[in-house]
């Protein structure tokens, strides 16, 4: 809030305060009867009948003052002439008969604040109203007699006399009822909202106990306003409810005080220890002290709770002139408003105000709850936008994160992809050395010693090719299909197995994605195939050849099988333990068990009736556990 508007709405909350702090009333429109004649306690007065030896009093007359004490109940008779008979439509108003009072005109009864008889009404904070029939007056002398009782206080008495017409005297008491009664019962449901508010607020944010003081502390307001100013038949002495008074009205003291001290966060070890001083030490000296010294405590107890409460607004002047915060401000204002009207209170409970004056301490939560209300408001306010600057804050580095990510994922990508091509083309110098470069160093190697002839060297040169194209069909984008490569290598090999007599048998189906994942293990296959045929054209002497493929859950099978004569070879052999060593030996045998050792997997060599196998085999159980692993990481 800027400088002037929280200036403004602390003069605004001020003009409220001194407006309700007045008491601005209307203007008496009839004249009150002033003099009265008072009997104390007759046991055979009759209203309207004769008035026996009476004495002269002023009203409004306070018992305390004009040493009636002796009495707790007594009579007064006010006399007044009327010319004629008057027209309907007068009324009797009463400000204030406490405790209790009955009224009669003319020895006819006109109404009373409630029982008479005890335990009666306690009916001190109540103004009294009642129609009149025209029937009931005459013309020359008419009498009001009022039949009063009080308490053993001594502070009770009898207020001025209206008597007039209904339309002059029914606004003034209208207002006058509004101020006593109505306004605190319209407080009492707004404490109500507030209080099942806060506590629920409280009971979300256990962290913020000045939400739970506020809203014990408007319970206690409640139940004073309850108890003072509205319930007049409470089922208690008025011992025990002088004692509950006291203890609501200390404990609203203490509890605005912790929650002030909390709420500015400037919370103070004194404080909380004035506050629980006020709410426990005099219930002790209650019960401790005899009830003689009860009169003296309950003084000492409503001064130490008013000095209590200047010094918490002496704390939260000084907070709210170093801090200049709005809020802290304005709690300074209503705090001191609440001191002020009720030191005011105090003076009117002393009749120092005058008998008639109106108690404003219902007033004094309202500062409060306007006070609170803004705050809590401006709280949430704040919180929301302070949510929205986080939230945009946290989309902008949300934003932020995202393109980072983003660059760095581009940035993995590319050295993913540039490291994938540099493997790659290591990969294939790597084969084309193992494989072509080889036969071909032999192949040069043998024809500049003159050791093949034509048909030789261009079956070398064959067998280069081949290899060649292993590798070119190895890096076809259909990974993992290994037999889409073995129908090429059947496609090119099948024409020089038929020219040299072979028959080509061909039995394979799908393999698991697990056999030969990746274009150099796929070569590694299609190397260890072509090795076995190899072996077949040169060595077998076979007439037919067979491919197949088995597969179980345990294991994968790549079979060559031919029907060739080469001695007993029926035993499986293991795998070279060295791959290294093994391609150094040169081609053949101890190269296919090298190139399965590299794949993990391993050859086995066999015999049967019409001739020999050689197999390729994978053991799928532990590569799936390998693959397991994998994603698990």
């Amino acid at each position: 809030m800027r400088p002037r508007r929280w200036r403004f709405a602390a003069l605004a909350l001020a003009a409220a305060l001194i407006a309700a702090a007045t008491g601005a009333f209307a203007t008496h429109v009839t004249p009150p009867f002033e003099r009265a004649e008072f009997l104390g306690s007759p046991a055979d007065f009759v209203p309207g009948g004769p008035m026996g030896r009476g004495t002269d009093v002023t009203l409004p007359d306070v018992w305390s003052q004009a040493r009636r004490t002796a009495y707790r109940e007594g009579w007064y008779r006010i006399r007044f002439e009327l010319v004629s008979t008057p027209v309907a439509g007068q009324a009797l108003y009463v400000p204030r008969a406490s405790r209790n009072a009955a009224f009669y005109v003319n020895g006819v009864f006109v109404g009373s604040g409630g029982p008479i008889e005890n335990p009666h009404y306690r009916n001190w904070n109540r103004a009294h109203f009642f129609a009149v029939s025209e029937t009931v007056l005459k013309p020359g002398e008419n009498v009001i007699d009022i039949r009063l009782v009080t308490s053993a206080v001594g502070k009770d008495g009898l207020s001025r006399v209206f008597f007039g017409a209904d339309t002059d005297l029914r606004p003034e008491f209208d207002l006058r009822r509004f101020h006593q009664l109505t306004f605190p019962w319209i407080q009492n449901g707004i404490n109500a909202f507030l209080i099942v508010f806060l506590t629920l607020y409280w009971i979300l944010r256990p962290d913020r106990a000045e939400h739970l003081f506020f809203a014990l502390a408007l319970l206690c307001w409640s139940a004073r306003n309850m108890l003072y100013l509205q319930w007049h038949a409470p089922p208690m002495d008025d011992a025990t409810l002088d004692l509950l008074q006291m203890q609501l009205f200390n404990g609203v003291f203490a509890l605005l005080a912790l929650f002030s001290v909390r709420y500015i966060e400037a919370r103070s070890r004194w404080v909380d220890a004035a506050a629980v001083a006020l709410l426990t030490v005099p219930l002790l000296l209650e019960w401790l002290l005899p009830a003689s010294a009860q009169g003296w405590v309950r003084f000492f107890t409503y001064q130490f709770a008013n000095l209590m409460g200047v010094g918490v607004c002496v704390l939260l002047g000084l907070h709210a002139w170093r801090g200049r915060r709005p809020e802290h401000v304005l709690l300074f204002l209503a705090a001191t408003a609440m001191v002020v009207i009720g030191a005011r209170d105090v003076l009117a409970v002393q009749n120092k105000l005058g008998f008639e004056a109106i108690y404003l301490l219902q007033y004094a939560a309202l500062p409060l709850f306007l006070t609170m209300g803004w705050a809590l408001l401006k709280r949430l306010l704040d919180s929301v936008k302070e949510a929205e600057l986080l939230n945009r804050s946290l989309e902008a580095r949300v934003e932020e994160k995202h393109r980072e990510l983003e660059h760095n994922y581009n940035r993995i990508n590319d050295i993913e992809r540039q490291s994938a091509v540099a493997g790659e083309r290591a990969r294939m110098m790597q084969d084309m050395h193992d494989g072509l470069g080889s036969q071909l160093m032999t192949t040069l190697a043998l024809v500049e010693n003159r050791s093949l002839n034509q048909q030789e060297v261009a079956e070398a040169l064959r067998g280069c090719i081949d290899d060649m194209r292993l590798t070119i069909d190895s890096l076809q984008p259909d990974d993992n299909d290994l037999a889409s490569l073995l129908g090429n290598l059947r496609y090119r090999l099948e024409p020089r197995l038929k020219a040299a007599g072979i028959d080509l048998e061909w039995k394979v189906g799908e393999l698991s994605p697990l056999v030969g994942a990746g274009p150099h293990a796929l070569l590694q296959v299609m190397r260890i195939v072509q090795e076995a045929f190899t072996n077949v054209l040169k060595h077998s002497g076979a007439t037919r050849v067979r491919v197949e493929t088995r597969e179980t859950p345990a294991e994968a099978r790549l079979i060559v099988a031919d029907n060739g004569k080469r001695g007993d070879r029926s035993q499986p052999v293991s795998v070279a333990p060295d791959a290294a060593t093994a391609l150094r030996r040169g081609r053949g045998l101890s190269n296919m068990q090298a190139r399965a050792q590299a794949l993990g997997a391993r050859i086995e060599r066999g015999q049967h009736d019409e001739g020999h196998t050689v197999s390729l085999v994978f053991n799928l159980l532990a590569r799936k556990q390998v693959a397991r692993a994998g994603e698990g990481k």
